[in-house]
Parts: structure tokens; C-alpha cells; sequence
């Protein structure tokens, strides 16, 4: 895959080199893991459990939302290393996958609050 032709300067425009990006999902592959391992009960959904098991694990909880951050970031230079492609289904592909990486909004279940 070729790089964009820049029409003012001629020269080929590219956001990331293709290595940087590859190294970056190299990079945010380990951290996904390793923020989900982290994480007590990964996946639950009950929010009694949820704020309990912080509570119990703060320090582990802490570097997993640390390492979970490090990840979104890592992905982004992956994903503008591609986004200079021709092809509009790739950049459009490239700002969902950065919309999801880095502004993933908590679910429903999660933010509502248990009521006694």
C-alpha cells in the first residue's frame, strides 16, 4: 500500500511509518492482556461486586486502569500508520477503532448504583 501523494509539496504524506505502527500494536497487545489479568472478575457486570472488589484490590485495580490507558494510547499511532490509505473504508475503520480505544463509554449496568 502506497502512501497519499501530497498535491502542494509532491512529496508522499504519511501520518505514521508503517514500523511505528506495528511496534505500537506490538506495544498494546502485552498491556491489554495484562490490564485484564489485573482486574478482579474482569467482564462482571453486578456493581455491589464491582465496588467491593476495588475496594479490596485498589493498588492492582490502579495499575490495571494505568496499564489500560498505556494500551488506548499505543493504539493510536498504530492506527494512524494506516489511516493515510487511499481507501475511505480504512480511514473510516481507523477513527471508529480510535473512537473505541481511547472514549469507550462504561455500560449501563455498570454506572447505575445499587439501591437498598
Amino acid at each position: 500500500m502506497h502512501a497519499r501523494q501530497d498535491t502542494t509539496t509532491g512529496s508522499d504524506a504519511t501520518l505514521i511509518p508503517r514500523h511505528v505502527g506495528g511496534w505500537s500494536l506490538i506495544a498494546a497487545a502485552p498491556l491489554f492482556w495484562l490490564a485484564w489479568f489485573l482486574m478482579p472478575e474482569p467482564g462482571t457486570v453486578d456493581a455491589g461486586f464491582i465496588l467491593r472488589a476495588i475496594a479490596e484490590q485498589r493498588s492492582a485495580v490502579l495499575l490495571s486502569a494505568i496499564l489500560q490507558t498505556l494500551c488506548a494510547v499505543a493504539i493510536v499511532p498504530a492506527v494512524l500508520s494506516v489511516a493515510a490509505s487511499s481507501s475511505r473504508l480504512i480511514r473510516v475503520g481507523a477513527v471508529l477503532t480510535l473512537v473505541g480505544a481511547l472514549a469507550t463509554p462504561p455500560t449501563r449496568s455498570i454506572t447505575r448504583w445499587p439501591t437498598r
